[in-house]
């Protein structure tokens, strides 16, 4: 990097630029961007020791982009409001530009960014730093899950990376999207009558699955891991999205006084959000070891693993 002013013309430029200030992991580096995407760890090299601050808006910074980069090493700060994108290192310079820290804004999204590259000398760091109301990221992830969630189901996934993760991957990643877990034996309870005219007049279609519950402990755009058990053993495993809770009406022929909540998805995969993380041969295999000494009950109530359990299938699953 020289002292003199450069300008960067296209977005090849910008992440070029970038990724050579912030090579060197000995130096101080400081990420400002307003919004963080998927794909935002392959435009920081060496992202142990950086220091990242972007604003938590739902629909722009997705929550599991920052998870990655802190299992990297990478400290993010939450800033509201904020619109800048600053990049800087000590002794090497900064880039001052229109791209956020997203593949579509510096790869293959096709978005036209510019900036100016700055010598060693040329901004001041610490003056931009005491202008930001930072606060700690992690405490605040969950809560931008569920509001990143939202915006995606308000306004549609299309064009939208949804990225499949192991267990190992979300055991591992930093304040981990919450679900909820239900085992059940048999199949054979039919959807309320209420339920099924409220959907059929509202999307002029038949749900796409749903389950019953003993207490509302489920919420509107929970993820449930639902498995399914014949004999004792673990027949199926899938997810289900809560896009309805409803009580069951006691008129209802459906009702039953023991399990009258009903858990409802209403659309297909491609209108969700994706799932924690993705169900494959290993963790089937591994959570039915894990479970083999407990106590499958029918209609178990949607519930949490415990600590001890999640520990278990990961060592498993590995």
């Amino acid at each position: 990097m020289t002292s003199a002013v450069r300008v960067l013309y296209t977005s090849t430029e910008v992440r070029s630029a970038i990724i050579d200030l912030f090579r060197d992991s000995r130096n101080e580096r400081v990420a400002i961007s307003a919004f963080v995407g998927n794909g935002a760890e392959a435009y920081l090299p060496s992202p142990k020791g950086i220091h990242l601050i972007c604003s938590p808006t739902p629909g722009a910074t997705n929550p599991d982009a920052l998870r990655l980069l802190m299992s990297k090493g990478v400290r993010v700060e939450f800033v509201d409001s904020l619109h800048m994108k600053v990049y800087w290192a000590k002794g090497r310079g900064a880039v001052i530009t229109s791209a956020n820290l997203s593949t579509n804004a510096m790869g293959s999204g096709g978005l036209r960014e510019a900036g100016v590259c700055l010598g060693p000398n040329e901004l001041d760091i610490k003056r931009v730093l005491r202008g930001l109301e930072r606060r700690p990221a992690r405490p605040e992830l969950r809560q931008l899950d569920r509001a990143h969630d939202e915006f995606h189901i308000r306004n549609g996934w299309k064009g939208v990376k949804r990225p499949r993760r192991s267990y190992v991957e979300w055991y591992k990643s930093s304040g981990r999207k919450r679900w909820k877990i239900f085992f059940y034996s048999k199949v054979d309870y039919d959807l309320s009558r209420k339920a099924t005219e409220d959907i059929r007049d509202e999307f002029n279609k038949k749900p796409h699955d749903w389950i019953w519950s003993r207490l509302p402990r489920v919420q509107q755009n929970d993820w449930v891991l639902c498995g399914f058990t014949l004999g004792g053993r673990l027949r199926r495993l899938y997810w289900l999205f809560a896009e309805r809770v409803v009580p069951v009406p006691k008129s209802d022929e459906n009702y039953d006084r023991e399990y009258p909540y009903e858990v409802i998805q209403i659309h297909g995969a491609k209108h969700r959000p994706p799932p924690p993380f993705s169900i494959d041969k290993r963790l089937v295999n591994s959570l039915r070891q894990v479970l083999r000494d407990r106590i499958i009950r029918e209609y178990a109530t949607p519930c949490e693993l415990h600590a001890r359990e999640l520990r278990g299938i990961c060592r498993l699953v590995r």
